[in-house]
């Protein structure tokens, strides 16, 4: 085995036996037996999930976009164009653009492509899980 490989197995039991001595420490507080943390609560509930952002650069390094949730259209979520010079923010696209006719609430946006000149916006939705991702959809 290389020297590499060897030292990297090595740390694995110790970092695992770490964290483990740490939950331990941490389960038992003021002499009660109500736990701060515990592998259930770490691996069984959503409270330690990362939260996700949907950040896409523009082509021409101007900015970024992210997808946020509306404050006019109850549901939908709003196009935003960061810009990282001075903190400004615009909204691009609006929920409310995104509703389509006899609906009555925005389409769910999976993902989005701006033309080169960035005057149309394709945007993907509805999509369908094909054996491994979502590659079906409108």
């Amino acid at each position: 085995m290389r020297p590499a490989l060897i030292s990297r197995f090595a740390w694995g039991p110790t970092l695992c036996g770490v964290l483990l001595l740490a939950v331990t420490a941490l389960a038992d507080t003021a002499g009660t037996n109500s736990p701060l943390l515990s592998v259930q609560r770490i691996y069984g509930s959503s409270e330690f999930d990362a939260e996700s952002a949907s950040v896409r650069w523009l082509d021409d390094g101007s900015g970024y976009t992210t997808w946020e949730s509306s404050v006019r259209t109850s549901g939908g979520r709003d196009l935003v164009r960061h810009d990282p010079a001075t903190g400004a923010t615009n909204i691009l696209v609006p929920a409310s653009d995104l509703i389509p006719p006899g609906r009555t609430s925005p389409l769910a946006v999976d993902d989005h492509a701006w033309s080169k000149d960035r005057s149309r916006l394709l945007i993907y939705t509805e999509s369908r899980r094909v054996w491994r991702t979502h590659s079906r959809g409108d």
